[in-house]
């Protein structure tokens, strides 16, 4: 079995972040409205990423942005698919939505 993926050669924007001492805010918005219409699109087919961060959203070669790590991700059309309260803890702890934490 071959498992194919693309080159991002530009890295990821937690990375770009540190590096940088201060982001041009043309870029700031180019890249927040990249991840935007990214997670909008995977709502709009019933996926919801829950481990979204600076670290998955990397970038392109031509400077775009591409939402990855989908391992923790689920599948919920409709809002049909009731989570548990453990199902609702999950991420990358220094991301956690503290409200995720409060209704535990």
């Amino acid at each position: 079995m071959v498992i194919a993926m693309e080159f991002l050669p530009g890295g990821d924007c937690g990375t770009m972040l540190n590096m940088a001492t201060a982001l041009e805010t043309n870029s700031a918005r180019f890249y927040i409205s990249e991840a935007i219409a990214g997670v909008s699109y995977l709502h709009a087919h019933g996926i919801v990423h829950r481990d979204l961060k600076p670290e998955n959203l990397l970038i392109s070669r031509d400077d775009h942005i591409k939402v990855s790590d989908y391992g923790l991700s689920r599948i919920n059309i409709n809002n049909q698919d009731k989570e548990s309260s453990e199902d609702r803890l999950c991420g990358t702890p220094c991301y956690i939505a503290p409200e995720t934490i409060l209704y535990r």
